[in-house]
């Protein structure tokens, strides 16, 4: 897995970051679910953007911004080749807003 961060903005109170991770293809396991034990179950390579952002209010409290996988990559699952396609799949991006206190 390769993993490659951007801190953007990181000054006083204030920080963003990008990170971007991409994974080469892997073997995921053997068997298919099909009554076979023998069948590779591949995952194609795929990377995703990740961002974030947070605003040090006080020293107890911190309100932050984070998006994963923002560009909405696909991951595809494979066979024994690229052609042997199993599943392919979407999570689409997800949010968080949210506000940290700690006592």
């Amino acid at each position: 897995m390769i993993q490659q961060t951007w801190s953007v903005y990181d000054k006083g109170a204030l920080q963003a970051r990008l990170a971007y991770n991409w994974r080469d293809d892997y073997l995921a396991g053997v068997g298919q679910g099909a009554g076979t034990y023998t069948n590779p179950t591949n995952v194609e390579s795929y990377g995703q953007l990740d961002i974030s952002a947070s605003y040090e209010y006080s020293d107890n409290l911190t309100i932050f911004f984070a998006g994963l996988n923002v560009l909405e990559e696909t991951y595809n699952v494979y066979g024994r080749d690229k052609l042997q396609v199993l599943q392919v799949g979407q999570t689409g991006a997800r949010y968080d807003i949210g506000v940290r206190y700690s006592f």
